[in-house]
This record gives C-alpha cells, structure tokens and sequence, in this order.
C-alpha cells in the first residue's frame, strides 16, 4: 500500500492536480465575469444592469432601478415644462412598462392609465401629493419628498430644504407620477436576471468543487511528502535548508502580491471599455497557477521540516535566541568565577595580614 501511496508518480499526480483545479477556477470566475461585464455593456436595456446576487427578483436592482429611474426622470420633465429629446430618449432606455404623469397642466404619457389599473398590474408605482403606493423598492432620487413631506430627509442645507419645498408648494390635487410594469413587459428583466443568477451559481458551484478536488490533494501531499516506500525516514530536498522565516516571508509575500495584481486587474476590468478581457484573465490565471506551485512548495518544506524535527533548527530567531542565551550563560558563568576569584584573593591578603600581626607579637 506504500508503495502506491508514496509513489513519486502519485505525489506529481496530486501536485499537478492541485495546479490545474486553480487554473480551471481562476478561468471560470474570469469567464463569468467577463459575460457580466459584457451584460453590463451591452444590455439591452439601456441602463438597467443584471443580476446583483440578490436572492429574490421583487428584490432586485434590475427590477427596482427602472421605476427609480423613470420616476425621477419624470419628476424633471414635469417641473421643466415638458417633454425633451434627451429626457425622453433616457426614459425609453430605462423603463420598459407605461407611464402616466401630470403636474398641473403638463401631461407626459405613454398610455392613458387610471389607478385601479396600475395598482392591479404586477409591479406599480403611484405617486400623488402626500401619497405613495407601490410594490417596488425606490431608491432615493429625490422625487419623494417632493411629492411627500412624511419622505422629508431634512438635509443639513437651508437651500435644499427650501427648493423642496416649493416644489412641494405646487402641487395640486390630481398630479401623478403612475408607473407600471405587466407580467409581460417585466418577462425580459425577469429572463435577464434569471440568466444571471444562474451563471453566477454555476459558476460558483464548480469553482467550489475544483477547490474541493485541490484541498484533497494538498492534504494527500501534507501526508505523504518527504515519505519514500522504501523507509520511514524523511527525507528533505534543497529548499528545506532554507530558514523558516524566509519561507513564511515569501509564502505572505507572493500570496500578497497575488491578491493586489488580482483586485488591479479586476478594478481596470470594471473600468476600462473591455477591450483585452481575456488575455488579462489569461495572464492572471497564469499568475496564479505560478503562485499557487510556489506557495504549495513552501509550506510542505515547512510540513517536511515539522515531521523531520528540524523545524527549531531551521529558525533564524530561535538559533539567534539561543545564541544570545549561550552568551548570556558564559558572561555570567565568568562573572561568577571572577567574584570567586577575587573574593579568594581578598582572604588570602586578609590572612596573609593576621600572620603577620602575630609574628610581631
């Protein structure tokens, strides 16, 4: 049996294996964030985003951000005057579902909707003066407490406060702001978030049973390394001479340095216009396949020394240590026979001294 489990052939096996589940890991978090970043570029709709890793839709940015968006865009054209090509072409990016909205005498429509029949869609909006009634979560633009004084947010700024409320001020019985959403118009978002959710599970799912495949087979390197069949002794390799804290200084500092390159490529991934996504994620998973060999190596030196007994050995502070006891012990061993000493030429001087007074005597 040992000679299957020692097997320099099964010890490469397991530390070949280790290297690729990282590798495979470190591709797909790559390939799933790159088709985010493509759904976040190329959405379809405008500037409603994807999936955010909620757990249920009701709760989801990509459900929840368009009513805050046409609420505040509508918000802005009634008090503007009107409709405009820029507000108007923004509005159709980012709400799918109809809308009704008056202030005065300024209507800007797409449907001519009552509120029965918004409160009966599937998802609906309705804001009038000193009323809100809705089934979404709205995100703060501001379009609340203009309509409604219980949504006052009481910023520390006279001037804000002010222009709040004069656009409360003129408000009058009628106005609305009704937005709302069918099961059909929201089936897209829906699909969309959907898509989403289960890339990212999946996603997840294998990243973790790759990960699950390599922790079993660093524990099987943990056992068997510096193990031959032929014996019981353990036997070291070139790199175990090195001092454990030089080991653990490389082990923090490759491992640190790994992190920070992953979080520079991901942050210039999230900002950039997505052009060389995937020679990044090429040359990062590469960067930590090579981590990862190096970092493995190091800690089974130290597992390999641990066994060996020869960890305490190997340590620069504890030999320092030791040295410094070893020299402290001498200086004070010396110390002591000097005392000695001179504690025993001080008595044979006071003796030498009795004699002589009784000689005179």
């Amino acid at each position: 049996m040992k000679k299957v489990t020692r097997s320099p052939i099964l010890k490469a096996v397991a530390f070949i294996l280790c290297l690729v589940c990282v590798g495979l890991a470190t591709m797909t978090g790559g390939k799933t964030l790159e088709w985010f970043l493509e759904q976040q570029r190329n959405g379809q709709d405008g500037e409603v985003g994807v999936y955010t890793f909620e757990a249920d839709f009701n709760e989801s940015y990509i459900l929840n951000n368009p009513f805050s968006s046409a609420s505040g865009i509508l918000d802005r054209m009634l008090r503007g005057g009107g409709e405009s090509d820029r507000d108007m072409r923004q509005l159709k990016d980012n709400f799918a579902g109809d809308y009704y909205a008056k202030l005065g005498g300024t209507v800007i429509k797409n449907a001519d909707l009552t509120q029965e029949e918004v409160e009966n869609s599937a998802y609906y909006v309705v804001i009038r003066p000193d009323e809100v009634y809705t089934n979404v979560r709205l995100w703060y633009n501001g379009v609340l407490e203009r309509w409604n004084p219980d949504y006052n947010y009481a910023f520390d700024n006279a001037a804000h406060n002010q222009t709040v409320e004069n656009a409360r001020d003129i408000l009058q019985p009628g106005d609305c702001i009704m937005l709302r959403m069918t099961e059909q118009q929201v089936s897209p978002l829906y699909q969309r978030w959907q898509e989403g959710k289960q890339t990212f599970e999946g996603a997840l799912r294998r990243v973790l049973m790759l990960f699950a495949v390599a922790i079993v087979s660093f524990l099987y390197l943990l056992f068997v390394t510096g193990r031959k069949p032929e014996d019981e002794a353990v036997h070291l390799v070139l790199i175990d001479r090195l001092f454990v804290e030089l080991n653990l200084a490389l082990i923090a500092g490759i491992v640190g340095l790994s992190i920070a390159l992953s979080f520079v490529a991901i942050e210039e991934l999230s900002y950039g216009n997505g052009s060389g996504v995937a020679v990044i994620f090429q040359l990062l998973t590469l960067l930590l396949v090579c981590s990862f060999a190096m970092v493995m190596e190091l800690i089974l030196s130290l597992v390999r020394n641990l066994k060996n007994r020869s960890f305490v050995a190997r340590s620069f502070i504890l030999r320092a240590c030791k040295w410094c006891w070893k020299v402290v012990k001498k200086l004070w061993f010396w110390f002591i026979r000097m005392c000695k000493k001179g504690l025993a030429r001080a008595g044979l001087r006071q003796g030498y001294a009795v004699e002589r007074s009784f000689q005179k005597l």
